[in-house]
């Protein structure tokens, strides 16, 4: 937001932003993954293009892109966050003991909201403070590194 606001974009259509990354979100929750599951596409792949996803949206946004262009980049937020923490879920849901699958989702939410969010805003500061825009690229990087981090785990969920 405070990007937006420096780019000269209202509170008013950046609270219209943030809320239709969430809409999209939804809607991916709500009607695509039932359909996904149905016809049968693993949690690899759906991980595989939130990563992506998030490789190119974070890459854009360290660039300070222009308002019509945010629009699409918030709507990736139902992949960069709605199919990668779907997919998460699954993946937890596959590999883990049956005995143990509380115990892992809840290890999971702890990893991935807790420390990993928790870390990454704790340093979004500085890195704004240092680079502006550019400090999204370090958000592009980490997306980069759990996509090749997912690539192994192909033959465990296909």
């Amino acid at each position: 937001a405070l990007l937006w606001k420096a780019q000269g974009i209202s509170e008013a259509v950046t609270g219209q932003l943030w809320a239709f990354g969430v809409v999209v979100e939804v809607a991916l929750m709500w009607l695509v993954e039932p359909w996904r599951r149905r016809v049968g596409i693993g949690p690899w792949i759906l991980l595989v293009i939130g990563a992506g996803a998030a490789v190119l949206r974070w890459t854009a946004m360290s660039f300070a892109p222009p308002l019509w262009l945010l629009w699409p980049l918030q709507a990736l937020h139902a992949l960069t966050f709605a199919a990668t923490f779907l997919a998460g879920v699954q993946i937890v849901e596959t590999l883990a003991p049956r005995d143990s699958q509380t115990a892992a989702q809840t290890l999971s939410s702890v990893l991935s909201a807790g420390v990993l969010i928790g870390g990454a805003t704790a340093l979004s500061g500085p890195l704004y403070d240092r680079f502006g825009a550019g400090g999204y690229a370090a958000m592009a990087v980490m997306s980069a590194a759990g996509l090749l981090a997912a690539l192994p785990l192909r033959r465990k969920l296909a």
